[in-house]
């Protein structure tokens, strides 16, 4: 097991090599914001009322499902989707209509902790993620819900969680601070359920006892734990999702 240093507030990433020609940077240590460098023509999706800022070559378009140009009905259907796994039913694109110059796009934290940038191919093209998480991605990204429909979702409160695939840098908000975490083959990380804010589409996940049973009774931390077993990356925040309220509506 490895933890990974992950850009986090008041770092920058400049390797368009790596993010497909733009690059970002996540200021602000108690509430952070992303800050995009898009390239002419470039387009990103955002969570809808987190817009900090623009600049004029940057036009905005609310569209349904997740920016994809897909039919109607389809664009519906991810909407619906979108709307189960916690986020809003409309989101926002994002596209550069200069031709010669960078654009610059600002996004805000919904809520108080960390911005967190995966880069979804280095994951098998697919994570899953805390419902309410999502705040940005490159245009392109399939964005939706997985039912969780076993002990792990009852008990950390996402029998449904969100589903982002593609080839695409994806940018979660989590409250608290995030520990990024890799995980060797059949290597197990135990977590709080309700702290978990991402993991590759290699990890399974479950569940299991937090101990005997007068550990489960005092210990403070309930019956049940997250189960991780690698191989694969998982993210675990430090505050558990259901107190995101209590910190800050979303905007």
């Amino acid at each position: 097991m490895a933890t990974i240093d992950t850009p986090k507030a008041s770092t920058a990433f400049n390797g368009p090599a790596q993010t497909h020609g733009f690059e970002f940077r996540i200021n602000g240590a108690h509430t952070p914001y992303l800050e995009l460098h898009m390239q002419p023509g470039q387009a990103f999706v955002g969570e809808a009322g987190t817009l900090m800022g623009q600049s004029d070559s940057v036009k905005m378009k609310s569209k349904l499902g997740d920016g994809s140009n897909s039919g109607f009905l389809s664009s519906l259907f991810r909407s619906v989707m979108r709307k189960i796994g916690g986020e809003n039913f409309f989101i926002n694109q994002y596209v550069n209509m200069a031709s010669d110059k960078v654009g610059k796009l600002s996004l805000a934290a919904a809520l108080p902790g960390e911005i967190v940038a995966i880069d979804i191919a280095e994951h098998g093209n697919r994570i899953v993620a805390q419902r309410g998480s999502f705040l940005a991605a490159e245009q392109g990204a399939q964005l939706g819900s997985k039912m969780k429909l076993s002990l792990f979702g009852l008990i950390s409160n996402s029998v449904v969680m969100q589903e982002i695939k593609g080839e695409a840098w994806t940018f979660l908000n989590a409250p608290g601070n995030v520990q990024c975490i890799e995980l060797d083959a059949g290597e197990v990380y135990k977590t709080d359920a309700r702290c978990l804010v991402a993991a590759s589409d290699s990890v399974k996940l479950g569940m299991g006892l937090s101990g005997g049973l007068l550990t489960m009774v005092t210990g403070g931390e309930g019956a049940f734990v997250a189960k991780a077993e690698g191989p694969g990356t998982i993210w675990v925040g430090s505050k558990p999702f259901e107190t995101k309220q209590a910190l800050g509506p979303k905007r």
